[in-house]
């Protein structure tokens, strides 16, 4: 329904307008009554519904037709407005148009019809004017952010100062300071909302900045990207750096109390130091920046301001030689089993990286640890169960040293379980492969043959093998030979039945292979020398 506040100081006019007929039927409601320009301005201004278009008289007590619509132009320049006139207003119309009113209808003149039409034809232009309202508000938005954006980031333009002018932006020349804003958990967001959720939650954060920012009169939000903000504000009136940054700092805990309550989202915030000029605002945007990346360090939802960095521990240095020993003796806890070793080692790890400030290095020296472990095992036949990619999308999301080495040690620790379980099946599969040669020993048994028998590589088997300390050929000949023992008690078979019966083709290999083991012949053992040997 669109809403129409009629105004006139005679009500029977006023009442003669809301009974021409059936306003509501064309979607059109006389919501409002006004006796004269000041009650009109009044409802204007507290109705709770909005009012779509002003139809007014021009002559009236208190305030007339033209100081309201003066009064209207200066709150609301898009309202459509009709004036109602007498033949002696002409001159007070012709004033009503250049304040930029719709258009005007002679009382005398004045029937259902001509008064529908150009309601109609208000509502029209009104919808327009909404339109080009809102184009225009979003393209000078816009504009405002990319000129902020290019000068925050680069060089001050050196007509800066006129162009905040211009665009009628709120940042002071003196006691300038800079704020870099992000959001926590951006990317943890992003995985786990859907994608219209996400969107609205980050257009509220930035609305509401910009919202908290027109509401203390405190400076300007630079949209830098989709989770990075910051805002540029500049005091007059303040003359300690001190007073700057506890007004400051006063006014953000405001904002990250807001995004956390209204919205659920936990913001860190990095605040620059103070200066003068508007050139200086690019450097105290990288103080602001420096200031929040601490957040690594000391963890993510709180302030920093430049100072704290001053008075941090050195960030770049750290012993690269100690880390090395650290990791080598990681790989080898994890080879070990030595599940608290693993876990001292990881804590070393973390103090050495705990003082370093570049977020990509910490995340780069994690993964090659980790990639370097699971790199060992595998060479080492250990197969363990993770996708390298994933683990580096996963590791991406985190912004603090504390969640990497977590992760970190999650992962390690999952790979230390994943050994045992690994060694258990192993043992299970050494004992079917005894069993399976203990069955077949008459068979040509071979490491491939066995191996393909139970799905593994023969060189995975091999060293199952070895972990018993014996090879899989020496177990092989060692049950051939206990076999072949056996059959010599018996004469009825000859050595070369019995050389074939323990799975060899060939009697002299045999005979060869069986005094390797046993210090004599096959013909020597049946006489019973190796009896004779022990008495």
């Amino acid at each position: 329904m669109y809403r129409i506040l009629l105004v006139d100081d005679e009500p029977l006019i006023r009442l003669a307008i809301k009974s021409l007929g059936s306003w509501e039927s064309h979607g059109f409601e006389i919501a409002c009554e006004a006796y004269n320009g000041a009650d009109a301005l009044e409802k204007f201004e507290n109705d709770d519904n909005g009012i779509d278009l002003i139809l007014t008289d021009i002559t009236m007590p208190k305030m007339n037709g033209l100081e309201l619509i003066r009064e209207i132009r200066c709150q609301n320049t898009i309202i459509p407005i009709i004036v109602l006139s007498s033949f002696n207003d002409f001159k007070f119309v012709r004033e009503a148009f250049q304040l930029g009113i719709q258009d005007y209808v002679l009382k005398s003149e004045m029937d259902f019809n001509s008064l529908l039409s150009l309601f109609k034809k208000a509502n029209h232009h009104g919808d327009s004017n909404k339109k080009h309202h809102q184009i225009t508000q979003k393209s000078i938005q816009y504009y405002k952010q990319n000129f902020l954006e290019n000068n925050v980031l680069g060089n001050i333009q050196s007509d800066f100062e006129s162009q905040l002018e211009n665009l009628n932006m709120n940042i002071p020349k003196v006691n300038i300071t800079v704020a870099a804003l992000t959001i926590d958990n951006y990317k943890t967001l992003e995985n786990n909302l859907d994608a219209l959720t996400f969107a609205n939650i980050i257009e509220s954060v930035y609305q509401l900045l910009l919202q908290k920012t027109e509401e203390f009169k405190l400076g300007e939000v630079v949209r830098i990207e989709k989770s990075k903000y910051a805002i540029i504000s500049g005091f007059v009136n303040e003359n300690s750096t001190a007073s700057v940054l506890q007004k400051v700092g006063s006014f953000l805990s405001n904002v990250k109390y807001a995004c956390g309550m209204l919205l659920n989202v936990s913001l860190t915030i990095g605040i620059s130091d103070v200066d003068n000029g508007y050139d200086k605002i690019p450097m105290l945007y990288r103080q602001a920046v420096a200031a929040n990346n601490l957040k690594i360090v000391n963890g993510k939802g709180n302030i920093y301001f430049q100072q704290n960095l001053i008075k941090a521990m050195p960030l770049e240095n750290y012993d690269e030689t100690s880390l090395f020993h650290h990791e080598r003796d990681l790989m080898d806890a994890v080879m070990n089993l030595e599940v608290n070793r693993i876990q001292d080692s990881l804590s070393s790890i973390f103090m050495v990286l705990k003082s370093q400030s570049d977020m990509k290095k910490v995340l780069n020296t994690y993964l090659s640890i980790f990639l370097k472990t699971v790199g060992f095992l595998q060479r080492n036949e250990i197969s363990v169960d993770d996708n390298d990619i994933t683990i580096i999308e996963i590791m991406d999301q985190f912004e603090t040293i504390e969640e990497i080495h977590n992760y970190i040690k999650l992962k390690l620790l999952d790979i230390y379980k994943q050994i045992q379980e690994s060694l258990t099946h192993s043992t299970s599969k050494i004992n079917i492969v005894k069993e399976y040669v203990r069955s077949n020993y008459y068979r040509d048994l071979s490491l491939k043959s066995v191996s393909e028998y139970i799905h593994v590589s023969d060189s995975y088997l091999s060293r199952l093998f070895s972990s018993t300390g014996e090879t899989f050929i020496s177990y092989l000949r060692k049950i051939r030979i206990e076999k072949a023992k056996e059959l010599l008690k018996k004469d009825s078979l000859t050595i070369q039945e019995i050389s074939e019966a323990v799975g060899y083709a060939n009697q002299e290999h045999f005979s060869r292979i069986f005094k390797k083991y046993t210090g004599y012949s096959p013909n020597r053992f049946r006489n019973g020398d190796h009896v004779l040997k022990t008495r």
